[in-house]
């Protein structure tokens, strides 16, 4: 079995105020510094590899946990986060006034306008982890570093939830969540673990 490691990049300017999508933000201070306390809190954990979105903002998280482990990055281009189109780099409280945003998050279904459609999303980033898992397939651990709509569209996919549920899964900045793959059935080890304050 295969643990991976589903880990959403740390703070940039964008969290919390802004749809960032693929607009590629880079983190900021503080950002930088829970990358730095990620890799130290995961450098004793026996991780055999490291993939990244490409995406700079997950990048920049992923280099010191790379650079602990003695690994070379991996860019896995099927984890970048979702097309948001017409959506991204808009206020949130601006979204929140638009009813295909409030749609959408009462259930993701069919084309974002201007950007991706959810199930070629959820095809995407299933099957890249699938790969990932079979790669790894004799009790290794992994790091995927991805962003946070990625991670709850994934942790729903593999709990056979209803797409309409994943935004009711909340991800923090820098946080860990385990899936653990290969077996009868995919499970949930932890979600959300935080390793700086």
């Amino acid at each position: 079995m295969t643990d991976i490691l589903m880990i959403r990049h740390t703070t940039t300017d964008y969290v919390n105020t802004k749809l960032a999508g693929r607009i590629d933000s880079p983190l900021n201070e503080l950002g930088r510094q829970h990358a730095q306390q990620l890799a130290v809190a995961l450098s004793e954990q026996p991780i055999a590899a490291v993939y990244t979105s490409p995406l700079v903002r997950t990048v920049e998280t992923a280099e010191p946990l790379a650079d602990r482990l003695h690994l070379n990055m991996k860019i896995e281009r099927a984890m970048i986060q979702v097309n948001y189109g017409d959506w991204e780099s808009k206020p949130f409280w601006e979204l929140e006034q638009d009813p295909a945003w409030r749609r959408f998050i009462t259930s993701p279904e069919g084309q974002i306008p201007g950007g991706e459609n959810i199930q070629q999303v959820l095809d995407r980033v299933s099957g890249s982890l699938i790969t990932i898992a079979e790669k790894h397939e004799k009790d290794e651990m992994v790091a995927v570093i991805t962003h946070g709509s990625i991670i709850r569209f994934a942790i729903g996919y593999f709990l056979g939830m209803p797409s309409g549920n994943s935004n009711r899964v909340k991800i923090y900045p820098g946080s860990v969540s385990v899936l653990r793959m290969g077996g009868p059935l995919p499970v949930l080890v932890s979600m959300n673990r935080l390793f700086f304050g």
